[in-house]
């Protein structure tokens, strides 16, 4: 792919090409023309600082790409990465999806699990959930294994009938 640059626009003072890369296109203090900019990682994506007209910003480089070769981000939408990389940058790697769509890409690649114990809905572990079933083995009523896991029992109830914890 021939590496293609667009002026920064909310810092004109630096160009992003499709590649993901960012470097200066004006001069600047204690700088020069065509220097690459260095990005740190947030979260595992990279990100840099812009300085224009005495001002310092801060973004994303998957954003500023995206703005620069997918035009402005929607009300709304997020920058997603196709292949799940967060440090691939290129202009073919991303695109603009809902927040939904954006957590449903992120779960079906893998980045992302909703079940047993990484669900932000769930009340117990997995080695709990095996006490409760054990516990109900040996003839313990629902009510007194809710009671001692701190739960209701109707979720001890969907525990045990599959409907929660299906694994």
């Amino acid at each position: 792919m021939v590496e293609i640059w667009c002026v920064v626009e909310r810092s004109p003072s630096y160009e992003v090409s499709n590649l993901g890369r960012v470097r200066r296109c004006l001069p600047g203090v204690g700088t020069r023309v065509g220097r690459l900019k260095r990005h740190v990682l947030v979260r595992g994506y990279p990100y840099i600082g812009l300085s224009h007209k005495g001002q310092r910003r801060f973004g994303s480089v998957h954003g500023l790409v995206a703005e620069a070769f997918l035009g402005p981000r929607p009300s709304g939408y997020h920058v997603n990465h196709i292949d799940g990389v967060k440090t691939n940058n290129r202009v073919d790697n991303l695109e603009y999806v809902t927040p939904k769509a954006n957590t449903a890409h992120s779960i079906k690649i893998g980045l992302q699990r909703l079940d047993g114990e990484h669900s932000p809905n769930a009340r117990l572990s997995e080695n709990q959930v095996r006490e409760v079933f054990a516990l109900r083995k040996t003839g313990e009523f629902v009510t007194k294994i809710a009671k001692k896991f701190g739960v209701v029992p109707q979720t001890v109830v969907n525990i045990l009938s599959g409907q929660t914890w299906p694994h």
